[in-house]
């Protein structure tokens, strides 16, 4: 009985053997389907480190409870804002994998890496206020600089003028929080009173509901001008 040979074993430049033909025509076949699967990848890549994110945060329910026991009942003050930011930070990757042009890029995966192991850091130091700013303004960072990526190699060629309008609003908005974050960071260090860390943990839940609503609203508006179901 005569041995079939596996696929590996065919030698390059020999005929195609039967049957081989019609399943590896479907490898050569590129549509919509792999506009599918970047979009999914984009998704699944957040999902993938944004789960290590809330892993970390996790971690820290008992050193917050701690601190709270021991009067700092402002601390779950970054507990919140962290919650909102992780919440932020996933719709605006899941929505901008369908409404921009978005494929499978070295240099836009590096952004969403090192943002979301940022907002792994500042996870990490709910119990540490200045330590946490910092971290939250490296996830804004690498935030912007996904933006600005986009902007300059016609990601933003599937938006409206309106939407494009709006997301370079968004840039300059974004810009002057990393300001205010930079800001916050260095006073929190230098003087890291109650006060300081109550007027600032209630600015940071502020700002992170306020991008959360200003996400919610461009959103709406896009579903309408891009035709989003």
């Amino acid at each position: 009985m005569s041995e079939t040979k596996e696929p590996g074993n065919i030698k390059r430049g020999s005929p195609t053997p039967p049957g081989m033909e019609s399943k590896e025509k479907f490898w050569r076949i590129h549509g919509e389907e792999d506009v599918a699967f970047q979009r999914q990848a984009q998704v699944t890549w957040w999902s993938v480190l944004g789960g290590v994110a809330v892993a970390a945060l996790l971690t820290q329910l008992e050193p917050l409870l701690a601190a709270v026991t021991n009067g700092k009942w402002y601390l779950i003050l970054y507990f919140i804002a962290t919650c909102f930011v992780m919440i932020n930070s996933w719709v605006q990757t899941a929505w901008a994998s369908i409404v921009l042009k978005w494929p499978i890029l070295i240099s836009t995966s590096i952004g969403l890496f090192f943002g979301v192991v940022s907002l792994s850091i500042a996870a990490l130091n709910i119990t540490r206020p200045a330590w946490w700013f910092a971290a939250i303004f490296f996830v804004a960072g690498f935030g912007v600089y996904n933006q600005l990526f986009f902007m300059k190699n016609r990601s933003w060629v599937t938006l409206t003028p309106g939407t494009i309008t709006r997301a370079r609003a968004s840039i300059k908005i974004y810009g002057i929080l990393l300001f205010i974050l930079m800001i916050g960071a260095i006073l929190l260090s230098v003087s890291p009173t109650p006060i300081m860390e109550v007027f600032w943990g209630v600015f940071a839940v502020a700002a992170s509901i306020l991008t959360l609503i200003w996400q919610d609203i461009g959103m709406k508006l896009e579903k309408k001008e891009l035709g989003v179901p």
